[in-house]
């Protein structure tokens, strides 16, 4: 299970990066928001690091995971 989404996750970032599916403008914002993500649970898990339950909500894999959409 944890392989799929490691693999879903490779993929989804593969295609983000990928000049063939975005315009320059569409990368730079979506690079902009991932950078973003990252600086926050960087952030967040040195603020939590006494406290592994809410240092583990913000473990980047994990939210990027949760940012995959669903398949409703």
């Amino acid at each position: 299970m944890a392989a799929e989404k490691i693999e879903d996750y490779r993929c989804c970032m593969e295609s983000l990066i990928s000049e063939s599916n975005l315009k320059t403008d569409a990368q730079q914002e979506i690079t902009g928001i991932y950078e973003t993500i990252r600086d926050i649970c960087t952030i967040a898990r040195a603020y939590y690091q006494f406290d592994p339950v809410k240092r583990d909500k913000f473990d980047f894999y994990k939210v990027m995971v949760k940012l995959k959409p669903s398949d409703n």
